[in-house]
């Protein structure tokens, strides 16, 4: 047999144009009978540019080759024995062939298999052994070569397990299987077809197959290019005197590559701390080239993809563009999200799943729109999210009944003390409900008769919208997405009976037929796009809904929307994946992400097949992907004018990295320098921790007090500002709240307004001159079951109903106190008391604009004109000897001492709520002795009961020249100096902690220390 003829392109130019020469060359403009198969599909797409270019220069037209990539080649020159199955399929008879294993070989394979009943657990390891055959087939090896290979399963590749055997037993019967299964359904396997067709010499005629740097090739594509023979012409992007590191088809020989020296000198190695500083080092080198290059000329190679939105924002920052060439995964657009969203929902029916569901703006919209317009104007949320966040901090509900939307068990569900609000998330819900259709049902159906309420709710949501792809890249996003979703359920309704049949009979699964449904070539606009019409071959397999929404994201898995063209007039800089490096024609690049385990990927403790039996069989290895990668940097270092690879010290998690070893193919000399390179660049932080720096780029909104009302200030509020001016700002002047569903228990705002409710309710209603602790622990924890009842239902969250238990155990040990107070004398004189209305006295400058003072405040005079002072007084009790206590029920775990939350006597003052007090509450106390305390009611015995503030006259007033002082700070606007960090998460973002240039796990460390500390 006559051979292929190899050509070595030489690698001082970029390989792309040495083909596009070569290939120019040989069959000038009439390329139209060639063949070209190239290592991506991007590379074949700027092959055909820089032909047509070349076409352009010398006035010749140009008929183009026929492009493919490596891993479509072997489709297009060889004649299948039968329909390949498509991918569903596939998996689908993997799971038919497992089910009809014995049960002691299905356990040699997995230990743990999933129930008949788990679809998507039986899904999930179809998929594993669908890919481990795909893997297999494309070297020629089934699952009885590997069982039967000679010494079977030694030390040397998997230890001392000897149940391998066993395991590889299993695998080859059920591949028997899977076969049987296909050969039922009329198809066959593509692996196994290909290999077929090549040993039978099936080959399509035709012109020459030009293989352009494809240096990895299996064995069922060297077999097609043996078959090919002299029709073989392979361009190496190499020098001829590299020659002994390929093959005659051009593929890297592994041992001469995998030890070479690589010349990455250090002037080319940048290292960087974290991902910020990576960004910003990239953009310091690439201005070091001075303008030489332009946008188009300059590629940035993303080893690894956490580094994309840095240099995205980096760039941005600068006016220029970031361009992934890869696209955007199709599970981040709308459609695709709202299906993930559905089938958790679906799936696990608790509360978070239907907050995530209630995010998808074009579903929330259409039921909120759809309430009650009385309904929804009695609410203070303004949506669908804002509802369902304000439910779930109030009354954590449990798990969300599933079923028609007149359903009783929905009114059961929303809590008593719901009110208004919990009217209107039933209503919500049931609007869910409506939408959704069949969907909501708990039955099982066949898997066909699931699309058609699938399709009718994406028909719904945006059936009506005009889409313009062409013109709106929002629109183009959206139309791929559904395009894509309508492909695949036309899959799963063509899926062969054969392999919906063994789906359905798993586990003595009932079986039923469906109707018949077909397909509908998927349009890029509006509900054509995704409505499909009834036809033949459905199938008998039975799923729930959620179940079929997982086999449908299956599909889409992997697929990825286009990028978007460039724009005219703006200059754009291409990503690119660290292996499409090796044939991109960019003369300038820089290579980020430059680490271990990226560069080269390690494949590590793969339950299958472990590294040492990956070797023994000739698979692709750990020391085969190092020696492509050692190829891949020889290749750009000596074919572009600029190349320079950053290595990163920690990534966004402030994990370590090491630099990828490539980087060590020196000689041993050199070896310590590089490592004290590495090692040379300490960690940075871009973000001050200054307290008092002032916070220029945080958001200003300009508020203009009004006229008629002064200047109204909590006693709570002063520790807020003490705290953080900024973040007073946000909640006290822009009045901004953080809602939030990821509570699993009470938190402790929510446990202590239910602590402070029942301990108000004992002031109000309680026996409060008992004397007889077991009345008083009765009369509380009567109160405390009740109001729990009220606020979580009849059937809390677990966690929730515990804690309730640890209430009424706190409560129990606050009974005895409170005897014994009664006791001693003292008597509950006021509970959650508050000032009565204040009306100014004529001697009181009061400015002529006020309409009237505000309900339960007092004035607080400062400078002349006083502020309105608001506070409520949990509980204020008196002696028969004249003595007053002011005090503060405190419900947190360990309730300090007030000295220590407040400070005041050896600090400065952090809180100022009861220094306060006495000012708020002296229409009531007079000049009488004041007791000022904390009512703890602690998680421990020893730490409830009250905690007596220590403060002397002289002390308590410095605490209200303090107050002063913040008053006039707050009239005075002085809000912009970002203080001590907050624990929130939401408001620290807004402070511009934890975002992409700062460490969130380091700061929250440090403030949770400081915290400690104070």
């Amino acid at each position: 047999m006559l051979t292929a003829t190899c050509h070595y392109l030489g690698w001082n130019d970029v390989p792309l144009g040495e083909a596009a020469k070569w290939l120019w060359g040989e069959y000038r403009g009439d390329c139209s009978n060639v063949t070209v198969a190239l290592p991506g599909g991007r590379a074949g797409r700027r092959l055909l540019e820089l032909l047509t270019g070349l076409a352009a220069e010398s006035g010749e037209a140009l008929q183009p080759p026929r492009i493919l990539t490596a891993g479509q080649l072997t489709d297009e020159l060889v004649v299948l024995p039968k329909p390949p199955a498509g991918r569903l399929s596939r998996t689908l008879a993997w799971d038919g062939a497992l089910g009809r294993l014995s049960r002691r070989e299905l356990l040699a394979i997995a230990s743990r298999p999933p129930a008949a009943g788990d679809l998507v657990g039986r899904m999930r390891l179809a998929e594993r052994l669908r890919t481990l055959h795909g893997e297999l087939a494309a070297e020629g090896l089934t699952f009885g070569d590997v069982a039967g290979r000679e010494g079977g399963f030694g030390e040397a590749s998997w230890g001392d397990n000897r149940g391998e055997d066993r395991r590889w037993a299993a695998l080859a019967a059920a591949q028997e299987h899977y076969r049987d299964l296909l050969a039922e359904g009329g198809c066959c396997d593509p692996h196994e077809g290909r290999r077929a067709a090549v040993e039978a010499g099936q080959l399509l005629d035709g012109g020459p197959v030009v293989l352009v740097g494809v240096v990895q090739q299996n064995a069922i594509l060297r077999r097609l290019l043996e078959a090919l023979g002299e029709r073989l012409v392979v361009l190496v992007a190499a020098p001829a005197s590299q020659a002994a590191g390929f093959d005659e088809f051009g593929a890297l020989v592994k041992d001469h590559w995998r030890e070479r020296q690589v010349g990455i000198d250090l002037e080319r190695w940048v290292v960087a701390d974290n991902p910020e500083d990576q960004a910003r080092r990239t953009l310091a080198e690439m201005a070091r080239w001075d303008g030489r290059y332009g946008a188009r000329e300059i590629s940035l190679g993303v080893c690894d993809g956490q580094l994309a939105p840095y240099l995205e924002r980096r760039l941005a920052a600068e006016g220029v563009a970031a361009r992934w060439a890869e696209g955007t995964p199709l599970g981040r657009t709308g459609p695709v999200l709202l299906l993930s969203s559905l089938g958790r929902f679906l799936e696990r029916g608790n509360f978070a799943a239907l907050a995530e569901l209630a995010r998808h703006p074009e579903l929330s919209e259409m039921i909120w729109r759809g309430l009650d317009e009385e309904l929804r104007g009695n609410l203070r949320e303004t949506d669908g999210p804002m509802l369902l966040d304000a439910f779930y901090a109030e009354h954590l509900p449990g798990p969300v009944p599933l079923g028609a939307p007149d359903m009783a068990e929905l009114d059961a569900w929303i809590p008593e003390g719901a009110g208004r609000r919990g009217a209107a998330l039933a209503a919500w819900v049931r609007g869910l409900y409506a939408e959704l259709g069949a969907l909501t049902g708990r039955e099982e159906l066949a898997l066909a008769d699931w699309c058609a309420p699938l399709r009718a709710l994406l028909v719904r949501l945006y059936g009506e919208r005009g889409l313009r792809p062409a013109t709106d890249e929002g629109d183009r996003g959206l139309a791929f997405a559904l395009g894509r979703i309508g492909a695949a359920l036309d899959t799963i309704e063509g899926v062969p009976e054969a392999m919906l049949s063994a789906l359905g009979n798993r586990g003595g699964r009932e079986t039923v037929k469906s109707g018949s449904r077909g397909a509908q070539n998927a349009a890029a606009r509006g509900s054509a796009v995704i409505q499909g019409s009834p036809s033949a071959g459905a199938g008998d397999a039975r799923a729930s809904a959620s179940e079929l929404i997982s086999l449908l994201l299956t599909e889409l898995d992997g697929v990825f929307v286009p990028p978007a063209p460039e724009q005219a007039g703006v200059a754009t800089v291409e990503l690119l994946g660290w292996l499409e490096l090796a044939l991109d024609d960019a003369p300038a690049l820089v290579v980020t992400g430059f680490n271990e385990g990226r560069v080269p990927a390690a494949v590590h403790g793969d339950a299958f097949l472990p590294e040492g039996l990956r070797r023994d069989l000739g698979l692709p290895d750990n020391d085969e992907r190092l020696a492509r990668d050692v190829y891949a940097c020889e290749l750009i270092l000596n074919s572009r004018e600029e190349a320079v690879f950053v290595s990163g010290r920690r990534s966004a998690d402030s994990d370590p990295l090491t630099p990828s070893r490539i980087l060590f193919h020196r000689e041993a000399g050199e070896i310590p320098g590089r490592v004290k390179h590495f090692l040379s660049v300490k960690p940075c932080k871009d973000q001050t921790r200054d307290e008092e720096s002032p916070v220029r780029d945080l958001p200003r909104h300009p508020v203009t007090p009004a006229a008629d009302q002064p200047l109204v200030m909590a006693v709570t509020s002063f520790r807020k500002y003490l705290t953080s001016p900024y973040v007073y700002y946000l909640e006290q002047v822009l009045r901004l709240k953080t809602l939030d569903d990821s509570a699993r228990e009470l938190d402790p705002l929510h446990f202590g307004n239910l602590t402070h409710f029942v301990l108000e309710q004992f002031g109000l209603h309680g026996p409060t001159k008992e004397t007889d602790e077991r009345a008083i622990e009765d009369w509380l924890v009567r109160c405390t079951e009740q109001r729990a009842a009220f606020l979580y239902g009849s059937a809390p969250l677990p966690a929730v109903a515990l804690q309730v238990r640890q209430l009424t155990w706190r409560l129990g040990h606050f009974a005895r106190w409170q005897a014994q107070r009664v006791a001693a004398g003292w008597r509950i004189a006021h509970s959650e008391w508050q000032p009565a209305q204040w009306t100014p006295e004529p001697q009181l400058a009061k400015p002529a604009q006020w309409a009237e003072w505000p309900a339960g405040a007092v004035p607080f005079e400062v400078d002349g004109e006083p502020i309105a002072l608001k506070g409520r007084i949990d509980r204020i009790d008196h002696h028969p000897d004249g003595r007053w206590a002011l005090l503060d029920y405190k419900s947190g775990d360990t309730v300090k001492k007030p000295s220590e939350v407040h400070g005041g006597k050896k600090s400065d003052w952090k809180d100022l709520q009861l220094p306060l007090y006495t000012h708020l509450a002296q229409e009531i106390t007079g000049s009488d002795e004041l007791q000022l305390g904390y009512l703890a009611i602690g998680k421990s015995e020893d730490n409830i009961g009250l905690l007596e503030a220590d403060w002397n006259a002289e002390q308590l007033s410095s605490a209200l020249e303090r107050a002063e002082a913040v008053v006039r700070s707050v009239r005075a606007g002085e809000f912009f100096v970002k203080g001590k960090a907050p624990r929130d998460e939401i408001t620290r973002a807004l402070l511009g902690e934890g975002l992409l240039s700062a460490d969130a796990a380091e700061d929250e460390a440090i403030a949770l220390a400081e915290e400690a500390a104070g």
